[in-house]
């Protein structure tokens, strides 16, 4: 549908399929009860009401309208209501996501809410929604009548049970190790979920300055200290030692300042200031490589629950994303879990949009954990089990929520690729 236009109504079989897939974000469906009247019906979206005129019905709705998220489970919900009366009476609801197209409420829709609990994303609802048990709770829940919210209640109370276990339902999801447990248990550990995961990267400036300065160390202050007579020499020049020491300069501004250096001592013909040059020269020249070695991950496989090449591409999501997260102020190791493309193409992170994206990517153990990582990280397992054939060289995933590619590269999994959409990807 354009953007901007307002959500409408339309009467099943009034618009061909065709029209429907060109105007609708989302088609919303459903039966209303025979004994139903349709005075006052309405599919209720975060937006607007929209008025049901027929039994069998289906209206469409924009994202706008939907205000749905850009989240792995926004938990927006739309009903079925009818305000005939002072208090409203919800006959039917469905969560929805960003990756949805089409809506059915019914009894099964409404069951999966009680099953997912804010657990599930878009696939574990899809899951839940096509399971044997759950559609036969629905067809119970079915003949009890719409308006008998007393006997619904009850209902779904004394099986809730055997809903909440629809969700943990999935043969083969690893769960965290004590190892792994105690590797995240840190109170200080906190990810902005939003933005500012580029920081987390090393930049080639401060690389080579700290190199730099690491090669130096002390060696310079040793000769002077050992050879009082260089001191009138040095002392005029004090200046350009300190401005080449910090980090104001540009690399190429900084070998440029070391060369004018060594030029002016050349004039005191004075063996011991060659032995101070040599030192600046060669700490200079060590330094340039230190950005490329950080750019290549060979020998670099800190990560042990990724090292296994024929793991399921939802236990390399689970295993990077927490290795991220719990490693995320580790620089050095924090590299290692990207591929070297992405570092050579990506770095340093200045599109705002790959930076919010990897942000959100790095909290997902977070995220669907709701705040516990351990329960997060068997969450993601759930949300994306078998969503990709196994592989031990590459996983791409795609979506309407998200772009992800993982390759298996220098014995480790490690992130190639990602996009997400905007968080409020409905007003663009």
């Amino acid at each position: 549908m354009n953007k901007g236009l307002i959500l409408s109504t339309i009467l099943l079989g009034s618009s061909s399929p065709l029209a429907l897939a060109q105007t609708c974000d989302v088609e919303i469906k459903g039966e209303v009860p025979a004994h139903i009247s349709l005075d006052k019906l309405f599919v209720s979206v975060y937006q607007r009401d929209i008025p049901v005129s027929a039994h069998q019905f289906s209206v469409c709705a924009t994202k706008k309208d939907l205000n749905v998220t850009g989240q792995h489970n926004p938990n927006n919900k739309v009903y079925l209501v009818d305000k005939s009366t002072d208090t409203p009476l919800y006959l039917y609801s469905s969560l929805v996501f960003v990756q949805t197209k089409h809506i059915e409420l019914d009894s099964i829709s409404t069951l999966a809410n009680y099953a997912c609990d804010s657990r599930c994303g878009y696939y574990s609802h899809q899951r839940i929604q096509d399971d044997a048990a759950l559609i036969s709770l629905a067809q119970q829940y079915s003949q009890i009548d719409a308006t008998a919210k007393a006997e619904r209640s009850a209902f779904t109370l004394k099986h809730q049970a055997a809903l909440s276990q629809l969700y943990t339902k999935v043969a083969d999801i690893k769960a965290l190790d004590a190892n792994r447990m105690t590797e995240i248990n840190n109170p200080d550990l906190w990810v902005d979920p939003y933005s500012g995961a580029g920081l987390f990267f090393e930049s080639k400036a401060n690389l080579q300055s700290t190199a730099f300065m690491e090669g130096i160390g002390d060696n310079i202050r040793n000769i002077m200290n050992q050879n009082p007579d260089l001191k009138p020499l040095v002392t005029p020049h004090k200046k350009d030692l300190r401005v080449i020491a910090e980090g104001r300069l540009s690399w190429e501004q900084k070998g440029e300042a070391i060369d004018a250096l060594a030029a002016q001592f050349k004039t005191y013909n004075q063996p011991k200031l060659d032995e101070i040059i040599k030192i600046l020269k060669d700490s200079y020249q060590n330094a340039s490589p230190i950005f490329q070695d950080y750019l290549s991950n060979k020998d670099k496989t800190p990560f042990a629950a990724l090292n296994q090449a024929d793991s399921t591409f939802e236990l390399v999501l689970a295993n990077w994303t927490l290795a991220a997260y719990s490693h995320s102020k580790d620089k050095p190791k924090f590299s290692a879990l990207f591929s070297e493309r992405f570092k050579q193409e990506r770095l340093p992170i200045q599109d705002k949009e790959l930076d919010s994206a990897l942000s959100r990517l790095i909290t997902l153990p977070n995220h669907l954990g709701q705040q516990k990582l351990a329960d997060g990280y068997k969450n993601i397992q759930i949300e994306f089990k078998d969503r990709l054939s196994p592989s031990n060289e590459r996983y791409d995933f795609k979506d309407d929520l998200q772009s992800l590619s993982f390759i298996y590269e220098q014995g480790a999994w490690r992130l190639d690729n990602l996009s997400q959409v905007p968080m409020n990807h409905y007003e663009l």
